[in-house]
């Protein structure tokens, strides 16, 4: 007897707890499941976009290697979908880049300039060494010196390890541009210290060398 009056009990305070907690409970599972359904729907979008886009940027890079001048329209035309339709993405800021150096190629330099800037200030961090590197080469090439040791002397963010000597090389053609031959020394050699693999900086560091005194 005493066993059928605790499962009375337990009955009892079950149903009582349904009573009480059964809807809350309920609505808790259900809002469970349709969080799970959302992400990945969310996740599904995402990686369609992605698909979408990287189809897109397959276009564009086709169209920029043919020679029709149709062709140039349908370039612009895919760069101007894929910054304003997938803006955020990769493939967006790559075709900013692809933007800058067509502003470049017509001797734009202003159009290039604001165009790499916005990159700089738009493009996750992991790109935006290479928005430095082409700000600094324009200047270079415009012959804005300093403003291009600005750029490759920026902290913020630092450097990512892959690009230091390529930057170091490019001070070393900025200062050398300066007639700042001793710090274009140094700057190719910390390139050359930093793993540079490129054909051209034993050649600079050939220019740059101390002449050797007569004895």
């Amino acid at each position: 007897m005493e066993i059928y009056q605790n499962e009375e009990e337990q009955l009892e305070a079950l149903k009582r707890w349904w009573k009480e907690n059964g809807k809350a409970a309920l609505t808790g599972v259900a809002m469970g499941i349709l969080i799970i359904i959302a992400w990945h729907l969310w996740q599904d979008y995402r990686q369609d976009r992605q698909y979408q886009a990287a189809a897109l940027y397959e276009s564009l890079t086709q169209a920029l290697n043919a020679k029709e001048e149709s062709e140039k329209a349908r370039a612009q035309a895919l760069i101007e979908r894929l910054r304003d339709d997938f803006s955020g993405t990769h493939y967006a800021h790559f075709a900013t880049l692809f933007t800058a150096k067509q502003h470049t190629e017509q001797q734009d330099y202003t159009g290039a300039r604001q165009t790499l800037e916005r990159f700089f200030t738009e493009a996750p961090s992991e790109l935006k060494d290479i928005a430095r590197l082409r700000l600094a080469r324009l200047s270079l090439a415009s012959g804005e010196y300093e403003q291009g040791l600005q750029w490759l002397e920026r902290s913020d963010p630092p450097p990512a390890p892959a690009f230091t000597s390529l930057i170091e090389e490019l001070k070393g053609d900025l200062y050398l541009a300066l007639d700042r031959v001793e710090e274009a020394r140094t700057a190719y050699q910390t390139a050359q210290r930093q793993g540079s693999t490129s054909p051209l900086l034993s050649f600079k560091l050939d220019d740059v060398a101390t002449p050797t005194q007569p004895e």
